[in-house]
């Protein structure tokens, strides 16, 4: 692994001074390459979003990650690789649940659609034929509310929860219709938040920032001109995009080599905060690399 060095000068609403661990010969100048996103929002990713109806009513539910809710967790690995490799055996009579449940969404309250513990099964598991690897058996189902993360924040909805002797807990699974769902599945987790405040315009959120301190017994690198992180956000009427953009480069020289300091590979963040170009309403708000943030109101 490459060890890492840097000292930035993060600007936004908020400025950090952080000075990095050693590592590739960066007298070259420019940012150095560990620092995430510094090359803005990422554009691509409000292309893929395009298509989004931010504004309808109501608004569909963006659930971040895999929909599958693992509960509590399992009794052994085999039964957790199981679950991951969604190899399940269903033993439990199916059944076919209400045709429809009421649910607080972020935007009011909706009547949506359920689908039945069948239509959850086929959703959630794979198909099993030919395949000896362990298996997670589910011998009890039930229909109960669970909570979900999604772009909004976690939310309670109408859940199939399905359990067996291998799970700790219950999986649960939506039973809402997908038509309620924007691409469950698809949506990748920004593992960060942010938070909108009452003028729904001012958004705080938390992005990737280069550790401190150097490596032990490595060379300490000190910046003659710093480079400095931007936060900024490019907009379409379905998404916001949120990234750093690096304002001006520096180049580095290699200084004595140090033995009283202490580093690690943790990603920290920093909070930044900026003013949107107009309400985000329902639009969805991405991160550096396209990955979805989930936004709470202040």
């Amino acid at each position: 692994m490459t060890a890492r060095t840097a000292a930035v000068a993060v600007v936004a609403s908020v400025v950090v001074l952080l000075a990095g661990c050693a590592g590739p010969d960066f007298r070259r100048g420019g940012p150095p390459p560990f620092v995430v996103g510094t090359d803005g929002p990422d554009r691509g990713a409000l292309a893929r979003w395009s298509d989004f109806p931010a504004g309808r009513r109501p608004r569909p539910v963006v659930l971040l990650g895999d929909p599958a809710s693992a509960g509590a967790g399992f009794t052994d690995g085999a039964a957790k690789q199981a679950f991951a490799a969604k190899r399940l055996r269903v033993t439990a009579t199916l059944p076919a649940g209400p045709a429809t449940a009421t649910v607080a969404l972020p935007d009011g309250p909706a009547e949506l659609g359920v689908i039945g513990a069948a239509a959850a099964v086929a959703a959630l598991a794979r198909p099993l034929a030919g395949s000896a690897d362990p298996v997670l058996v589910l011998d009890q189902v039930r229909y109960a509310p669970a909570t979900f993360p999604t772009d909004r924040g976690p939310l309670v909805l109408p859940a199939w929860q399905f359990s067996g002797p291998g799970v700790l807990g219950a999986i649960a699974w939506p039973a809402v219709d997908p038509a309620a769902l924007w691409r469950p599945g698809e949506n990748p987790d920004a593992g960060t938040t942010a938070v909108i405040a009452g003028d729904d315009r001012t958004l705080t959120v938390a992005l990737p920032t280069p550790a401190g301190g150097a490596c032990p017994g490595r060379p300490v690198v000190a910046f003659t001109a710093f480079t400095a992180f931007t936060a900024e956000a490019v907009a379409t009427p379905a998404a916001v995009a949120v990234g750093l953009r690096a304002a001006g480069t520096g180049s580095v020289v290699p200084g004595p080599t140090r033995d009283d300091c202490a580093s690690d590979d943790v990603l920290r963040y920093a909070q930044h905060t900026l003013v949107l170009d107009a309400p985000l309403g329902g639009r969805v708000v991405l991160g550096p690399d396209g990955a979805v943030i989930a936004v709470r109101r202040a």
